[in-house]
């Protein structure tokens, strides 16, 4: 039993949380993730995010839904949402944007290592002029 919430004991909480919301989000076909949030000595206050899932299982989270909605605001097509490209010595996945970030709006994943990074949508666009058809 947890008496005191401390920041060594957050990961165990989120992570006893989560896997008691997992029966719900197989019934209803959704996923639930963590996002920031603070915490005091008697209580942690922390925001949840509750997403829908595709027919293959991924997640329409909300940076997904930002660059569905914003693509052609920075020159791209709403497609180009997991699509690759090359840059920096590596390999990188688009999975969302976020529209109040204006110098690197563009969310893509690293393909080796999972890891995201964001990027100028000039330079995503360029990037994907370049990918062979």
């Amino acid at each position: 039993m947890i008496t005191t919430i401390e920041r060594k004991n957050l990961d165990t909480i989120k992570t006893a949380v989560l896997e008691a919301l997992i029966p719900v989000g197989e019934e209803l076909g959704l996923s639930f993730e963590f996002g920031r949030g603070n915490f005091t000595e008697n209580n942690f206050v922390v925001k949840l995010e509750i997403a829908t899932l595709n027919e293959d299982g991924t997640t329409n989270d909300r940076a997904a839904d930002d660059f569905t909605n914003n693509a052609f605001r920075y020159g791209l097509q709403t497609t180009d949402l997991g699509r690759s490209f090359a840059m920096r010595n590596g390999r990188y996945t688009i999975t969302g944007a976020k529209p109040k970030n204006r110098k690197y709006p563009i969310i893509a994943e690293d393909v080796a290592f999972g890891t995201a990074y964001k990027f100028s949508a000039m330079a995503v666009k360029n990037a994907l002029a370049s990918e062979p058809s």
